[in-house]
């Protein structure tokens, strides 16, 4: 599979999953207080991550019960470094 950079809302919540001790608490927090439109939105960025396969969720009473991080969720940012783009991303302006 080819390398992707994903859209700057997506890789943003990979990131924080990532990043987090908790990846399912993190989801969880995210659905806190938003509107439908909002939702729908997180809804979408969920499904990318799932159809690229970085992440998969389980489901119960409409929100996450559980996250599942796979490998190449893990290693994005290796990825993005080896095509040059976490470099310019984190450069200074």
């Amino acid at each position: 599979m080819d390398f992707r950079k994903l859209p700057s809302n997506s890789e943003g919540l990979l990131l924080k999953l990532v990043c987090s001790e908790n990846p399912t608490q993190v989801l969880r927090k995210q659905y806190n207080g938003l509107s439908t439109q909002q939702e729908q939105e997180l809804d979408g960025i969920i499904r990318e991550l799932k159809e690229l396969g970085y992440i998969d969720v389980k489901w119960a009473d409409n929100e996450p019960y559980f996250v599942i991080l796979n490998n190449s969720a893990k290693t994005y940012s290796e990825k993005l470094a080896e095509h040059g783009l976490l470099v310019a991303a984190i450069r200074p302006p």
